[in-house]
């Protein structure tokens, strides 16, 4: 998932900057860099505070700038340090960071930042800014290459555009810091396309308005729940367009819902719409992109991945999928299965939107196809009482997403769920059998497999009758550890994408894992997937196992939900059963070591094969 950043300046606002704070806080961005360099200490402390009760409760996470100190006392954990800085925190200091930002210009400096334990690179100037006037660009061939080189994720900084996020993705960045766009623009929200406004996406049709005012029809669809619309008038001439486009921006400004133009790039610009619509045999969205102003939205009709990819490369904010279902608006309209919608929608980063023949009738076929909403035309515009199927279509919209399901936090097992380690404790376990000169026994295996390392050690106690305590046993095994989860293993292929995705939707996760605190951490950390979780529960130092739900109910309550808000990933059927007895929504994650797959599907209300093909939302 490609992340959005917004950077400070507040020198550089139209407004009271406490006004620009709150609007990047709807605006869609995964975090806000706290940048101001110019202010004293003191001053820089009363600021952070101020701009953490702001994104208080958003999916925008605050990053504080240079100022680690500030940070810990304020109980924020992601900080962006300048190089040297990094070189200079302590040990304990970097260890309370969860997010560890390193700015960097070179390829040098990166590597340097990463082994230093950095958790992501900020690399810069990519581009020619206004604020460094004179000094060119360091080019997306550096980013490329910088990407390739480190393990953790890569950032782009300087000069970085709308118009040129398509160049910074196809370079492998994981995300992009914007400053001067965010802090000048006129609308903000519209820099970074949010998803939601997708939710429920009305279309015009002439036809019915006939004997209906169009305008009073788009106001009453709006008060229902409609969240964005396109006027798509095929049949009018170019002024009488311009006139009703004029009339209808009104009404959407009034309530703040854009308004995106079908087909004509010209009269969404000349009637100061949000945005346009394009087909594939339209103008291209990269030549809309180079002559649009910053904040254009620009949606691309697609029905295939390689239409999908070519959209999100020449800068699309959204892609329109269908047709889903037999429309009656377009009764010669190309069908898309589900399951090609799900391959599209998985194919891009970019937010996806369902059309074709959707109503409340088989909007339901539409779960886990991977879309940010439906756009519908007949069934809200033709329907008796537009206002109440705008309600009822929104709501059914919202059934099909995450947030819709009342889900606000998620609670992730680590060792095979995340990170592809469940081979090291097979290694681990036979090396301390060798080492107590004890041979391995299958049935012993399988029955630790489901207890605490400490319960584990319990019973291995007992079954060996060996000669150790308990507490000696769980060292032993923790440092034969270590070294494979500081050094060795890595995370499952597609966790960094889903997890960041999951952060974008504003969902909180923490991590209750069998392992200890400090090795848990410790290879989060080296991975760059530390930062996209509120904590970090262990069972080991707590004492207890899977086997009840202890660990699970503790999260949710950190995390601020109940069992029925979170959803709980587990590669583990005993552990499965646990969290779904306790109320708790259940995904299930394949692990090979795991050989009960059939049953896991049935324990769980979702099943994910593999991480890179799944997304946040899909449940």
């Amino acid at each position: 998932m490609f992340e959005i950043i917004a950077v400070t300046n507040r020198i550089q606002c139209r407004e009271p900057f406490a006004e620009r704070l709150a609007r990047l806080r709807n605006a869609g961005v995964s975090a806000v860099v706290l940048r101001e360099k110019d202010l004293p200490d003191a001053e820089y402390l009363e600021l952070a505070r101020k701009a953490a009760g702001i994104l208080e409760g958003s999916a925008a996470r605050l990053i504080i700038h240079g100022h680690a100190d500030i940070a810990k006392a304020l109980n924020i954990k992601s900080v962006q340090l300048p190089l040297d800085g990094l070189a200079e925190a302590s040990r304990e200091t970097l260890g309370y960071f969860s997010g560890i930002g390193a700015s960097c210009h070179s390829l040098e400096d990166a590597l340097r930042a990463e082994r230093l334990g950095a958790t992501y690179i900020v690399l810069g100037n990519i581009f020619e800014t206004s604020c460094k006037p004179g000094l060119p660009g360091k080019g997306t061939g550096l980013l490329k290459e910088v990407c390739a080189a480190v393990s953790v994720p890569v950032y782009a900084i300087g000069g970085v555009k709308k118009e040129n996020l398509a160049a910074v993705r196809a370079a492998g960045a994981a995300g992009a810091c914007i400053m001067g766009d965010f802090m000048t623009a006129s609308r903000p929200e519209l820099l970074c396309f949010d998803k939601r406004r997708l939710a429920l996406y009305g279309i015009t049709d002439r036809r019915y308005f006939e004997t209906v005012p169009m305008a009073g029809a788009v106001e009453k669809a709006i008060r229902g729940g409609m969240t964005m619309l396109q006027l798509r008038e095929k049949s009018l001439p170019e002024d009488e367009l311009l006139r009703e486009a004029v009339e209808i921006k009104k009404i959407c400004g009034k309530y703040n819902v854009p308004l995106i133009i079908n087909d004509d790039p010209e009269v969404a610009l000349r009637c100061g719409a949000d945005g346009v619509h394009v087909g594939a045999e339209d103008m291209s969205v990269a030549e809309i992109r180079k002559a649009a102003p910053q904040d254009f939205i620009i949606g691309a009709t697609c029905k295939t991945v390689s239409q999908a990819k070519k959209a999100e490369a020449e800068g699309a904010d959204y892609i329109g999928v269908g047709a889903v279902f037999p429309s009656p608006t377009k009764t010669d309209a190309i069908r898309v299965t589900p399951e090609q919608l799900f391959e599209i929608a998985s194919a891009v980063d970019i937010p996806a939107v369902a059309v074709g023949g959707i109503d409340a009738d088989n909007i339901d076929g539409l779960k886990g196809t991977g879309i940010s909403g439906v756009a519908v035309i007949s069934a809200l515009f033709g329907a008796p009482d537009v206002e109440a199927t705008a309600a009822l279509l929104r709501e059914k919209s919202a059934e099909i997403t995450c947030a819709g399901r009342g889900i606000k936090a998620a609670i992730f097992d680590m060792d095979g769920t995340l990170l592809d380690s469940l081979h090291v404790w097979d290694r681990i376990l036979l090396d301390f059998f060798e080492s107590m000169d004890r041979p391995p026994d299958e049935e012993l295996k399988k029955s630790i497999g489901s207890l605490s390392l400490r319960e584990g050690a319990a019973l291995l106690k007992d079954f060996y009758r060996l000669d150790m305590t308990v507490d000696e046993i769980v060292s032993d095994v923790n440092g034969r550890l270590a070294w494979y989860y500081e050094n060795e293993v890595d995370a499952r292929p597609g966790v960094r994408e889903y997890l960041a995705g999951m952060r974008s939707a504003g969902i909180k996760a923490c991590v209750a894992t069998e392992s200890s605190m400090e090795l848990a951490e410790a290879a989060l950390r080296r991975l760059g997937l530390l930062e996209n979780f509120e904590f970090v529960l262990s069972c080991q130092n707590r004492g207890i196992g899977k086997n009840t739900p202890d660990v699970y109910l503790e999260a949710a309550e950190r995390l601020g939900a109940e069992p029925g808000e979170c959803l709980v990933f587990e590669d583990a059927l005993y552990a499965l059963r646990t969290a779904k007895s306790a109320g708790f929504h259940t995904v299930a994650v394949y692990e090979p070591h795991e050989k009960r797959q059939n049953e896991m599907r049935k324990a769980a209300e979702k099943y994910i094969g593999d991480w890179e093909s799944a997304a946040p939302g899909r449940y």
